[in-house]
């Protein structure tokens, strides 16, 4: 297969249990590479703001997911406001 067109997902949420699926599907594919992509971006932005990010969303910030289910964030640093949607 080209890259792009199929894409192997798979999941182990309790560390034991695993579970994959191979799919050949051109948007299930991209669906997967945008994820990816979007991890590395991530990862590396709390490689270079990891001190700031966790003053601001606490540890491995946990505090968005407040603010992603609508409920305030850990409390913000001093002049950066946090907007909750």
């Amino acid at each position: 297969m080209a890259d792009g067109e199929a894409a192997l997902w798979a999941l182990a949420p309790g560390g034991k249990d695993r579970d994959s699926r191979w799919v050949i599907d051109p948007l299930f594919a991209s669906l997967v590479k945008g994820y990816v992509r979007h991890d590395m971006y991530v990862q590396q932005i709390y490689t270079d703001l990891g001190d700031a990010l966790n003053e601001q969303y606490g540890p491995g910030l946990a505090g968005l997911t407040g603010i992603i289910e609508g409920r305030s964030a850990a409390p913000a640093r001093k002049g950066a406001p946090v907007q909750t949607a």
